[in-house]
């Protein structure tokens, strides 16, 4: 008995990265001829510089791009690293999740991350052989065969989510949950067998008897053949919960932005006119896998960079400030792995502040000690209660707080300073920071015990020296 072998094709047509020929391709065809012209590179570099011609590069990831180039890729034999299984008429079955939009793997975590809504894509591929020949006992056979069960599951953390190898999911998760996605896949087919068998048959019509053979059809027989393939992938939610403050500081013409997401996040960027300010903590390359049909997926990496033509005060990892005249037509833009938002600054204009802050004499003596008293007072002259001042003098510094009518005592050794006290007060909104210094004599009060002595013995021999010179010039 032999087989036939047939072979379920999906309709379309991309396989691999580079294309056989620039004819029709869609990127500048004296590039497209470059590349794969270069003997100079290796196959992998081609593809990385026709996937750039490709894919222009923005600092939010090209997601739609990358699902679409994998929902056009024709499927038959399994990818690289995929098994594929066989039973009786079913051969070569394999089944792949090829990529889930949106998603993005962690180089530095190994880790995949997901969109809690999008499209998962799933890839299958099985061929049919169907025997033939004629079995022992028949003088003919003939085979047919057909599907009987055909049925794709994808399941989200256990739960069926659709039937299709483009399944649409909106999933009610948070941040850094677990999510594991399931493909099943249940085939079987029926084989279908006609026998015919040879007969004779014969007529007598009283002299003679005439008798003739046949191939009769005697019975169908059924073979059913089953295939079961599984595929997962497994990562987290990522959902950046954000909480972006921003306020101005009208005296000091100060714009600062607070940002305190779970996580770090694509890039935050102020822009004003012509100005701007960005901070980014990833780079995303697109990468490919499951050759050599080439699908693609994004990969982040960690990596700071800041650009600015602003004048930046200060700046750390959560914080910046940013020099402006005024906080009008400032534009707040957050890029997350999966998308971009823009809204107006909207900043909190701040109160103004300021302290008072004196000692309680001018002049000290080394072995003195200084007692300051400062008061935090609000543009309209309102004590501010309960907030945290910061006092600093050459060795030391002591941080105390306003109480009720917003003043505050603080104490420093004379010999701990150098007559200069700084007093700060960082702001919290709806407050602006402010600072102020005092500053005082210092000495030693021996050493101006004995300036006077000397002085007064100088007097006392100057005045015999003018007496004795007096009375020398008279004689």
């Amino acid at each position: 008995m032999k087989w036939m072998v047939f072979i379920l094709i999906l309709p379309v047509a991309m396989a691999g990265i580079l294309p056989q020929t620039c004819l029709g391709a869609p990127v500048d065809n004296a590039e497209c001829q470059n590349i794969l012209s270069d003997t100079s590179i290796t196959q992998t570099e081609k593809e990385d510089l026709y996937l750039n011609l490709l894919n222009s590069q923005t600092n939010l990831p090209n997601h739609e791009f990358v699902r679409n180039w994998n929902n056009q890729i024709a499927f038959s034999g399994p990818p690289n690293g995929v098994v594929s299984n066989s039973n009786g008429t079913l051969k070569n079955a394999w089944l792949k999740i090829v990529g889930v939009n949106k998603s993005v793997f962690d180089t530095n975590e190994q880790e995949w991350f997901f969109q809690p809504h999008g499209q998962i894509q799933v890839a299958r591929h099985f061929d049919i052989q169907i025997p033939t020949g004629t079995q022992p006992g028949d003088c003919q056979t003939h085979y047919s065969h057909s599907i009987t069960q055909d049925v794709l599951t994808v399941k989200a953390n256990g739960m069926p989510i659709g039937n299709s190898p483009i399944t649409n999911f909106d999933l009610d998760l948070t941040n850094q949950s677990d999510l594991n996605f399931e493909a099943y896949w249940s085939l079987t087919g029926r084989l279908s067998t006609d026998h015919y068998q040879p007969r004779q048959h014969c007529f007598n019509d009283g002299h003679n008897m005439y008798c003739w053979n046949t191939c009769d059809f005697i019975n169908t027989t059924y073979d059913y053949y089953s295939q079961n393939s599984h595929d997962e992938l497994s990562g987290a939610v990522l959902w950046p919960s954000l909480a972006v403050l921003i306020n101005y500081n009208e005296r000091a013409q100060k714009l600062r932005l607070i940002d305190g997401p779970v996580e770090p996040v694509n890039e935050i960027k102020i822009t004003q006119g012509s100005k701007s300010f960005s901070q980014s903590q990833y780079r995303y390359d697109i990468n490919q896998t499951l050759a050599p049909y080439g699908t693609l997926f994004i990969t982040r990496t960690p990596e700071n960079k800041v650009k600015s033509n602003f004048i930046v005060f200060d700046h750390d990892q959560n914080s910046v400030s940013l020099a402006t005249s005024s906080p009008d037509n400032c534009q707040l833009h957050i890029l997350t792995d999966f998308e971009e938002t823009t809204q107006d600054c909207s900043p909190v204009i701040l109160t103004n502040t300021r302290i008072e802050l004196a000692a309680d004499k001018n002049q000290f003596d080394r072995n003195e000690t200084i007692h300051l008293q400062a008061r935090l007072l609000d543009d309209q002259n309102q004590p501010l209660a309960n907030q945290t001042i910061h006092l600093a003098t050459k060795n030391t510094s002591q941080t105390v707080s306003t109480n009720g009518q917003g003043n505050t005592l603080a104490e420093f050794q004379v010999e701990q300073t150098d007559g200069v006290i700084n007093a700060y007060f960082e702001g919290l909104e709806p407050f602006a920071s402010t600072t102020t210094t005092t500053r005082i004599t210092t000495g030693n009060s021996q050493n101006w015990i004995t300036l006077y002595q000397l002085v007064a013995i100088f007097g006392t021999y100057y005045m015999l020296y003018l007496g004795v010179k007096r009375k020398v010039g008279a004689l």
